[in-house]
């Protein structure tokens, strides 16, 4: 792949960000969605959900879905060498479909939490780390906030719209709300055209880790690695002209 496709791909799936061009990273920063670099929760539970859908498709039982998902979290973790985000994110997805596979109603609430102590009794000291702090605000903004913001939403606007525009918009606008504050008091930036930025670039992203994970696995056959590998530049240039886009945009983000 070229040098800056696949540099973002090795970022995004192995966590390795050291040949991204800093041109891109600033595109990044500046539409707000410098998140989709680092390997997180919004990664891991995309990566989950593909793999738990694929194994339905091929009919395999709902319990060794998740539990054969679980060892595949495990294992991504340790490819890109335990990196915390990866770590953190991995941890919950795991609470997560450990309360399903016992047959419990889930608790979101309760899962972040019990993900949270369980980093925490590991390295205490990742309660004063801003990726830490950034991924369950994030997570716990989106379960308390996208909620509420969906029951304004009219009970008989169409299913398409519901779906796909008010939910991405709701999910957007939550997270938002409960990170710029830690991002402006980190960062000195606040990216109110991330809100916009982040329904266009996530669906182009889960394309892109979604055809990342296919070149994996299926890059050593010749025909299809060069599809896959073609496919997956076409994905990655699309990212980088959305987010060069979003962060050219007046009053798309402030200095402070």
């Amino acid at each position: 792949m070229p040098l800056d496709s696949g540099a973002f791909l090795r970022a995004i799936l192995l966590g390795d960000r050291s040949e991204l061009p800093r041109a891109v990273q600033a595109a990044f920063k500046n539409s707000g969605t410098m998140h989709i670099l680092a390997i997180s929760g919004l990664h891991v539970g995309i990566i989950a959900s593909v793999i738990i859908y694929l194994l339905k498709f091929l009919r395999l039982g709902r319990n060794p879905a998740y539990i054969f998902t679980i060892l595949f979290l495990i294992i991504f973790s340790l490819l890109t060498l335990s990196r915390p985000s990866v770590v953190r994110a991995t941890v919950m997805a795991c609470v997560f479909l450990i309360g399903m596979l016992l047959g419990r109603r889930v608790d979101v609430y309760n899962s972040l939490g019990a993900a949270s102590l369980f980093i925490l009794l590991k390295n205490p000291k990742d309660l004063f780390s801003v990726g830490f702090q950034l991924s369950f605000l994030a997570v716990l903004s989106i379960i308390c906030f996208a909620p509420r913001f969906m029951r304004l939403a009219r009970q008989d606007t169409n299913f398409y719209i519901k779906r796909y525009l008010y939910t991405p918009l709701a999910v957007s606008i939550s997270a938002w709300l409960g990170t710029f504050p830690l991002i402006l008091y980190y960062f000195r930036i606040i990216t109110p055209v991330a809100i916009v930025a982040n329904i266009f670039i996530i669906p182009a992203l889960f394309a892109l880790l979604v055809g990342g994970m296919g070149f994996i696995l299926l890059g050593w056959i010749g025909f299809a690695g060069t599809i896959l590998a073609g496919l997956n530049n076409l994905c990655a240039n699309t990212i980088f002209f959305l987010a060069e886009f979003f962060s050219s945009l007046k009053f798309g983000h402030f200095h402070l």
